[in-house]
C-alpha cells in the first residue's frame, strides 16, 4: 500500500477535471435529447469519427477511435439499422468494409458540433482576455501532456 497522500491542489485539480468531465457529458445528453436524435452518447461520437474519416475502411475507423474491431463492427451496424451510416465494400478489395455517414448521420454531427461550439462560445464570452490567453496556454499544455500518455 502506497503511503502517497495528495495535496490540496491534486485533489482540486482531479475535482475540477471529474466534474467537468462529467458535466459536459449531462450537457451533452441533454442536447441530444432536445433536438430529439435518436442516438446515445457513444453513438454519437462514433458518427463524429467516421464523419472525419469518410469513407474509411471500418478497422481504420477503429484504430482512430481506440476500439476493436468487433466493438465497432457492432456499433457501426446498429446505427447503419437506424440509418446513419451506410457500409460498402472496397472496389479494389472485396474483404474491405467501408464507411461514411448517410444525410441523416450528417444532421447528428452538425447538432454535434453545435454543442460544442456553444459551450466553447459561452466560456469564452464569460471570461476577459487575459483569462483566455492564460486558458489557452494551460489548455495546451494539459492536452499535451495528455496526447503523450500512452
Amino acid at each position: 500500500m502506497s503511503s502517497y497522500k495528495k495535496t490540496y491542489d491534486e485533489q482540486l485539480i482531479n475535482d475540477f477535471f471529474v466534474g467537468i468531465y462529467n458535466r459536459i457529458l449531462i450537457l451533452e445528453e441533454k442536447w441530444l435529447r432536445e433536438q430529439n436524435l435518436q442516438v446515445t452518447m457513444s453513438e454519437a461520437h462514433m458518427l463524429v469519427a467516421v464523419g472525419q474519416r469518410e469513407n474509411k475502411a471500418m478497422s481504420e475507423v477503429a484504430e482512430a477511435v481506440s476500439l476493436t474491431n468487433g466493438t465497432v463492427t457492432t456499433m457501426i451496424k446498429k446505427l447503419e439499422s437506424k440509418g446513419y451510416v451506410m457500409r460498402s465494400r472496397d472496389g479494389d478489395d472485396k474483404r474491405i468494409l467501408r464507411v461514411r455517414l448517410t444525410d441523416r448521420g450528417k444532421e447528428v454531427t452538425a447538432v454535434h458540433e453545435n454543442f460544442h461550439k456553444k459551450l466553447t462560445e459561452t466560456v469564452l464570452n464569460s471570461i476577459t482576455q487575459e483569462e483566455k490567453v492564460v486558458l489557452m496556454s494551460t489548455m495546451e499544455k494539459i492536452h499535451r501532456f495528455f496526447s503523450d500518455l500512452r
